[in-house]
């Protein structure tokens, strides 16, 4: 059996395992990006982009070249699936191909994702990218799967499974990726700062740093803990600066 890696929103991952199928879900307004090696396909690599990864031009082109810095590759199939493509995500993203010099070998984004499904599911009714679970499967293939999420695809593990890390080989892989899913879903929710750039769940110093944070944020609410006296912000400035781009995040429109 396979080993399942999900790849949640904001996250990458790269593999050269071809027993491990790299998978996301979701493509709504969010983007899914493969990079596969033509020459060895299983070199892959499986990101997940947002609208804050996709800010602005010098964020995306930032997050771009985290990519490449980590894919090292020179020649490689690159797919994408999610988005619209008259809209600001998609607009970016291939401003910033562009800008790189990156040709796109497939894309289709949700809309065109959501007609195509419906004709070959026939189904009678009109959906939309919100109702359908918009997924991404890339085994060691040159084509990666754009399907809806079933847990067919999966040996009957489910998607709340699969960011579980129900999908993993051994039990301190899924115990190492949902510390992760925890702590990326602390930074979408409160850390714009860190939620602007991509991030892996192997990244030990930035599980510690948002942590601490987070271990900040709840003393803060609860009274105990003032910014000034919290280790991980040194001085008001960045203390001011740190809230300012929490409260910009909880009303940012740009996050799916």
């Amino acid at each position: 059996m396979p080993n399942y890696r999900y790849i949640s929103q904001g996250e990458y991952f790269v593999t050269d395992d071809a027993d491990t199928v790299l998978v996301t879900s979701g493509m709504t307004e969010c983007i899914a990006i493969a990079f596969i090696d033509k020459k060895n396909n299983a070199h892959r690599l499986l990101t997940h982009f947002d609208g804050l990864i996709l800010y602005d031009t010098n964020l995306a082109s930032d997050n771009v070249q985290r990519l490449l810095d980590n894919f090292k590759s020179q020649d490689f199939y690159i797919h994408v699936l999610g988005g619209q493509e008259k809209l600001r995500n998609c607009k970016i993203l291939f401003e910033t191909f562009k800008k790189f010099s990156l040709e796109v070998t497939f894309f289709e984004d949700s809309n065109q994702f959501c007609k195509r499904y419906r004709s070959e599911a026939k189904l009678s009714y009109a959906i939309g990218p919100s109702s359908v679970p918009i997924t991404m499967i890339c085994p060691a293939n040159d084509k990666p799967q754009f399907v809806a999420f079933s847990a067919k695809h999966f040996d009957n593990f489910s998607e709340d499974d699969l960011i579980a890390g129900k999908g993993f080989p051994s039990r301190q892989e899924q115990q190492d990726y949902v510390r992760f899913v925890r702590v990326n879903d602390a930074i979408l929710e409160s850390f714009a700062d860190e939620a602007k750039i991509l991030r892996r769940s192997d990244d030990l110093d930035l599980l510690k740093r948002v942590e601490s944070r987070i271990a900040d944020k709840a003393l803060v609410k609860m009274g105990i803990l003032n910014f000034s006296s919290s280790s991980t912000q040194s001085t008001p400035s960045k203390q001011a600066a740190n809230q300012e781009n929490i409260d910009k995040h909880e009303t940012d429109p740009y996050n799916p």
